[in-house]
């Protein structure tokens, strides 16, 4: 009924992260906003007796050029929450005439499963997923909690045999990887849902994270990258009297104007950066909040690697051989994703 919608060319969270925002924030707002109370959620596709069924438009994928696995798993996750939402999966549009390497990147992410249009089961389709001979793709799990710890845990050692390292060595190197993981994985569970935030959120809310992997032989690397659609971590940090005095007293030695209260969204770069200071929670727990900051830890005793973070209007990055870069956002990310980047060592051990 209307003219196809055209995404950017080029979607990921590096060189295009801008475009890539605003093509996010698009997509959720067409298809992940609450409706009224009591509304009839629209149908994908409308249907009239005696007529050609019909769609009121799509986004044209046929016109994106490379897509990352981190951005796939943000949109397969849009997608995903619109199809539980709905009870029904939206269509594909002209999907043989995307370009084969974006199909097969939403494919291996598990997309297609996500939206309801293949089962994980149909053996004929996925049994070549995510191989391409020197790479390989996790399709992607979602849950509520840490009990989806042991299908990520079992993914990820797959690929860790992929790249070539022995069950011995796998098995040292994913102790070290589950520990960061699934602390990611309760910090979901308990702090990007709250009550409040789901009640006063302008797009509806499954309460899930979404999880997925990359291998890549050639280069002995390994990418695993955790998405949640919550409250996002300056949302959830800033939730005790505590914290916020020791935020202003943190942040005033550097910036000393810094007001908490009117610095919320032009500041969730230096929130972002704070939690991934050992042991910087929400509960003041020092037992907790492990898992970014392992998650950093673990890249300096690799060849090296990346923690790229983007929560709300706040991007955080760091890297062994490039330190820390961070900056606020035009356009905000709904929810944080988190993609950590190993080059894995030829030894057995991350524990130096």
């Amino acid at each position: 009924m209307k003219q196809p919608i055209s995404p950017p060319h080029h979607i990921n969270f590096d060189d295009y992260i801008e475009e890539t925002l605003s093509f996010l924030q698009a997509v959720r707002d067409k298809i992940g906003r609450k409706r009224l109370e009591g509304a009839t959620r629209p149908t994908w596709i409308k249907v009239k007796q005696g007529r050609i069924p019909r769609i009121h438009g799509f986004y044209d994928y046929s016109q994106i050029s490379s897509i990352s696995i981190s951005a796939a798993l943000v949109v397969a996750a849009c997608y995903d929450r619109a199809a539980r939402i709905s009870g029904k999966a939206p269509p594909a549009i002209n999907y043989p005439q995307w370009p084969q390497s974006v199909f097969r990147v939403l494919f291996d992410v598990g997309f297609f499963e996500f939206i309801g249009h293949i089962k994980s089961e149909d053996s004929d389709l996925c049994r070549h997923r995510g191989n391409d001979g020197s790479g390989k793709i996790m399709s992607a799990i979602s849950g509520k909690n840490a009990n989806g710890l042991e299908e990520c845990s079992g993914e990820i050692f797959n690929l860790l045999k992929f790249l070539s390292f022995k069950d011995d060595a796998a098995e040292v190197i994913l102790a070290d990887v589950n520990s960061a993981i699934s602390e990611a994985m309760i910090n979901v569970a308990r702090h990007a849902y709250p009550d409040d935030f789901v009640q006063e959120s302008e797009y509806d809310t499954v309460n899930q994270w979404w999880m997925t992997a990359q291998a890549d032989r050639e280069n002995r690397t390994l990418t695993i990258v955790v998405y949640d659609q919550g409250a996002t971590i300056p949302g959830t940090l800033p939730r005790r009297e505590w914290f916020k005095r020791a935020v202003e007293g943190a942040m005033r030695q550097v910036i000393p104007d810094f007001s908490y209260s009117s610095e919320r969204r032009a500041r969730d770069h230096e929130f972002i950066n704070y939690s991934v200071k050992e042991g910087k929670t929400q509960t003041g727990d020092h037992q907790r909040g492990l898992g970014l900051p392992q998650m950093q830890s673990l890249i300096d005793l690799c060849d090296d690697g990346s923690l790229t973070i983007v929560s709300r209007a706040g991007l955080y990055k760091y890297g062994k051989n490039t330190g820390v870069h961070k900056r606020a956002l035009p356009t905000e990310l709904e929810g944080t994703l988190i993609e950590w980047h190993l080059s894995l060592p030829e030894g057995a051990s991350l524990d130096g």
